[in-house]
């Protein structure tokens, strides 16, 4: 995880495959100015790095893909030889495509790309909740870098994600391909949550923090809870048990220290303070961050340890909850918040009636 407050400039996307393309006369500036200092191909690839063919192609198709690290080491050359306007500045303002080499990209992007909105921080939630960053797959010939995925059946949350990711990225629907109950998301928006989150994986497992920026604005933070709310939360309103609240539940993994406490909680008249135990031990992270969200909002809350549960690969995980109750409470919440999940949030409204 790359320290970038948020930020995500060309330059750290460099993964080999990640090409760039460039504005036309910005281009044909760049190529020409490349052939008058050098004088020769040959030169230029001597004294670059850069081969005679990718050089050619940069000098003559209209709109050539060429990878971001190639680029990124042309325009440095230039800035040797006392061109600065050749600088990464400069470059990212030129740029009109960006992507896989054999991907959709994104026409149009937003560079740099910038997760320090609300549309960044309910996308960055999104995926700390119903999304997830697939392993991917190593073989001899192949490198498999996962997928971006968003999981949810509610086709305006859906949409409301999809909108979230063009304000971040730029470009228009095709950076999302909706099949069903998933939204995949072109690599190059994995590649970029990537570098600023650790969500690649199961999240129960790896355990990741959410990202610092987002403690350093209360619309940031409004944003990552109300995401959360419409992926995880649940808005209880029972007026019979007198119950009014607001929940949401993650898990972590808790394998390698369950059976230090596995007599204890089975032999347990009052599992719950045995869970209160484990959980001075095994915190999540992500509610973690969470709760520290809530402190700074001031919307009190209780958070807890409800549950140790087991999965088919035998994992064994603890389940935390966190729930917002009290009236004057969830309305000082709802002042702050619109969930972006229709229904619940007319049943937040109904709530507080």
């Amino acid at each position: 995880m790359l320290d970038t407050n948020g930020k995500i400039r060309f330059w750290n996307l460099a993964r080999e495959r990640n090409c760039i393309v460039l504005e036309e006369k910005f281009k044909e500036k760049m190529a020409n100015l490349l052939l008058k200092v050098c004088k020769t191909k040959y030169q230029i690839a001597k004294r670059t790095g850069v081969s005679r063919r990718t050089f050619s192609k940069l000098l003559n198709e209209k709109y050539p893909k060429v990878t971001c690290r190639i680029i990124k080491c042309l325009g440095k050359f230039l800035i040797d030889n006392g061109h600065n306007e050749f600088n990464l500045a400069e470059i990212e303002k030129n740029i009109i495509w960006i992507g896989a080499s054999q991907g959709v990209g994104i026409c149009n992007p937003k560079l740099p790309f910038n997760f320090t909105t609300q549309s960044g921080a309910r996308f960055l939630s999104a995926i700390s909740g119903d999304g997830c960053i697939t392993r991917g797959s190593r073989s001899r010939n192949h490198i498999g870098y996962g997928t971006l995925i968003y999981t949810n059946s509610n086709k305006s949350l859906q949409n409301a994600v999809i909108e979230d990711a063009i304000n971040i990225f730029g470009g228009n629907n095709d950076l999302a391909t909706t099949k069903g109950i998933y939204v995949f998301f072109t690599s190059i928006c994995r590649d970029a949550l990537e570098i600023i989150t650790d969500f690649k994986g199961m999240k129960s497992e790896n355990n990741p923090y959410v990202p610092n920026f987002v403690f350093e604005n209360d619309k940031l933070m409004c944003s990552w809870i109300e995401q959360i709310i419409a992926d995880e939360g649940q808005i209880r309103n029972y007026p019979k048990q007198y119950e009014k609240s607001i929940v949401w539940r993650r898990s972590v993994d808790m394998t390698n220290i369950y059976f230090d406490f596995k007599s204890e909680y089975e032999n347990a008249t009052n599992k719950s303070k045995v869970l209160q135990e484990i959980g001075k031990i095994r915190k999540c992270n992500l509610i973690e961050g969470e709760k520290k969200m809530l402190d700074k909002l001031y919307i009190s809350y209780i958070l807890k340890p409800i549950s140790i549960y087991f999965t088919k690969d035998e994992k064994v995980k603890l389940r935390w909850e966190i729930r917002i109750g009290r009236k004057e409470n969830l309305r000082r919440l709802r002042k702050l918040i619109k969930i972006p999940h229709d229904e619940k949030d007319k049943k937040f409204t109904t709530m507080l009636k």
